[in-house]
């Protein structure tokens, strides 16, 4: 999960367009796989717009041949789509090859709603000249050329011969475009999302993702205003629409009747700082899953939660100074820098690495009763407490103690409510004869045995906990057995 001030963003389910056939057919497109090969095919795309085909060869400056070698930088397969039938709003687009039938360029975008340096494309199409004005907005007043404009030749010739979206109803909205990253160059399996302008977040975001040329198509869309936001932080690219990252305004997008698709481009970077490290109990080397809270020292109104695995990894805006805190239920907070060193500085290059071995002090509240787990010797896999089941007993508490004693199965239902996160927890193996063998105590020695501790909720409310008992590489390789809601007998 997510956390993000100023531009809020919450990263939650994502839908991918880059998927298998079947989840394509979710976005209500069927596509095709195919290649650029001979003649017929730009007789076909030169018929299909009324062009002559010696302009299309001409334009692209290659012969067919040469055109079929490269198909893929230009068109690929995930935009290559055909005129839509639709039907009860969803397109159908049958792509024989590299076919395309690109119809007479009618669409008008309002150059003066687009602002070119929101990302937009603030141009019209025409059918014999799709690029007239594209040079028209974009040769400077001294009347120097495109020159500037090469390395994003490709992906704005791709973006004219999408065909328009042919909605009827509200909801058919499309938006289209491309992502760049660094120099210019497109951003494959981005993740890209549209966000309703003046409308409640959605509990659940959903995403695409760009293809091998950084473009994608976001369909379904009611009418409205959009801003357009995009990450990839395999790549060091943080959420754009997260102010903590992005000093710039967002690409926006309108929908509406009369315009039912939008083409954007959204630009990435610069590429962030990487923080790498290592979350551990400072007294048993217990791996701990923990928060972070990230801040930009220079206006803290720029910040950004979230939570992170004990082997971390977690981006920072570059050429930023940034202050860290992590932090985890029964823990002191670590901060870096530290508050104590006022020459100490946290400020990173672009796409630049620092590792951090963090050790946080146990705090647990010695007032709260401790509870200690008791798993039957042997015993290898998940375990599960479900609390406040009404009609199962109550944990026992023995010397201030609650005792948590597993049988035979892999659940224990009880009555009681969920013990506050900064109560101490103990896992113990218990043998037939009584005797008892911590499980957690010598992590460092490859000794430990529990992993993934977990809560989790039922009806809103916090209710069930979860672990695993075994080496770190079994809790990696065996699944969950389910999370079945108790039943009362």
């Amino acid at each position: 999960m997510l956390f993000a001030g100023g531009n809020e963003a919450v990263e939650g389910q994502c839908v991918f367009a880059d998927v298998g056939v079947d989840e394509k057919r979710d976005f209500g497109v069927e596509f095709a796989e195919g290649s650029v090969g001979g003649e017929r095919d730009l007789d076909e795309i030169a018929y299909a717009a009324d062009i002559d085909q010696d302009l299309i060869r001409a334009f692209f400056g290659e012969t067919s041949a040469q055109l079929a070698n490269h198909e893929r930088s230009v068109l690929p397969p995930s935009v290559r789509l055909s005129t839509p039938a639709w039907d009860r709003g969803k397109a159908r687009a049958k792509v024989p090859s590299f076919t395309l039938p690109v119809t007479a360029f009618t669409k008008h975008l309002d150059e003066e709603l687009l602002n070119c340096s929101t990302g937009c494309l603030p141009w019209r199409y025409h059918q014999h000249d799709p690029f007239d004005a594209i040079r028209r907005h974009y040769v400077n007043p001294r009347g120097k050329g495109m020159h500037h404009l090469w390395r994003l030749w490709l992906p704005l010739l791709a973006i004219s011969f999408l065909p328009p979206a042919q909605g009827k109803e509200v909801g058919e909205g499309v938006i289209q475009g491309v992502v760049l990253g660094e120099g210019g160059q497109p951003v494959r399996g981005a993740k890209v999302h549209a966000e309703l302008n003046g409308a409640a977040m959605a509990k659940k975001i959903r995403y695409v993702e760009t293809d091998e040329n950084g473009f994608f198509l976001i369909d379904r869309l009611d009418f409205g205003n959009y801003y357009v936001g995009a990450m990839k932080e395999e790549e060091g690219y943080g959420n754009s629409d997260s102010s903590f990252f992005n000093d710039n305004p967002l690409p926006m997008a309108q929908i509406t009747a009369q315009h039912r698709s939008a083409d954007v481009v959204v630009n990435l970077g610069p590429k962030a700082g990487i923080l790498t490290g290592t979350i551990s109990d400072a007294l048993t080397g217990k791996p701990i899953p923990a928060g972070f809270d990230l801040a930009q020292v220079k206006d803290r109104t720029r910040w950004m939660g979230t939570s992170a695995t004990p082997n971390f990894r977690v981006l920072i805006p570059s050429s930023k100074e940034i202050e860290v805190k992590v932090s985890a239920p029964g823990y002191e907070a670590w901060v870096y820098p530290d508050p104590t060193a006022p020459s100490q500085v946290l400020r990173m290059d672009p796409g630049s690495e620092m590792h951090l071995d963090i050790k946080l002090k146990p705090a647990h509240d010695r007032s709260l009763p401790l509870s200690k787990f008791l798993i039957p010797e042997g015993y290898v896999g998940w375990l599960r407490v479900e609390y406040d089941v009404e009609c199962f007993p109550p944990i026992p508490v023995e010397d201030g103690v609650r005792i948590f004693r597993f049988t035979g199965a892999n659940v224990l239902e009880t009555s009681s409510p969920m013990p506050e996160d900064a109560a101490e927890r103990q896992y113990f193996y218990y043998a037939e004869d009584g005797s008892e063998r911590n499980l957690a105590a010598d992590y460092r020695n490859g000794n430990g045995m529990v992993w993934q501790e977990t809560a989790g909720s039922r009806g809103g409310k916090m209710r069930m906990f979860v672990f695993f008992v075994g080496t770190e590489e079994q809790s990696k390789t065996r699944p969950h057995t389910g999370f079945l809601a108790p039943v009362c007998p």
